[in-house]
């Protein structure tokens, strides 16, 4: 078995100790965080309007905005701007419920929300909107 000195012993003490107040830092840090992402879960949940749930994006990495959706936990309904159909070239969308975005929720979202305006529907429908029926055939 090899023997440590005493100068070498202080120095593993020091470097444990040091690694110990990271790690404490660190946990403090990441409650911080929790504690921040809980009020503005709080914030929002308050601050929408009825009938309207908030949706961040499955994507990787993940987006900055949530957008709002004019639906409920169960069915989310119609995004309220397009970029809330993030899927299959603007046609679908696939969400995490009730999480917001680093950055909040989307403002066009927000704004159209407390407007009362109905959700927007997929890219397929808003690019035939005021055509002539029979032109959409075509």
């Amino acid at each position: 078995m090899t023997e440590i000195t005493t100068e070498q012993a202080v120095k593993h003490l020091d470097y444990l100790l040091k690694a110990n107040r990271a790690q404490e830092r660190e946990r403090k840090r990441d409650k911080k965080i929790a504690d921040a992402e809980s009020a503005n879960r709080e914030f929002y949940s308050r601050m929408l309007p009825k009938g309207y749930i908030a949706g961040l994006g499955r994507d990787y990495p993940h987006p900055r905005l949530a957008h709002l959706y004019k639906g409920d936990i169960d069915d989310p309904g119609l995004p309220m701007c397009k970029r809330g159909w993030n899927r299959d070239n603007g046609t679908s969308y696939s969400i995490w419920r009730n999480n917001y975005g680093r950055d909040g929720i989307c403002t066009v979202c927000v704004k159209r929300a407390f407007k009362g305006l109905d959700g927007v529907k997929p890219k397929e429908y808003q690019d035939y909107e005021g055509m002539d029926p029979e032109e959409k055939d075509k």
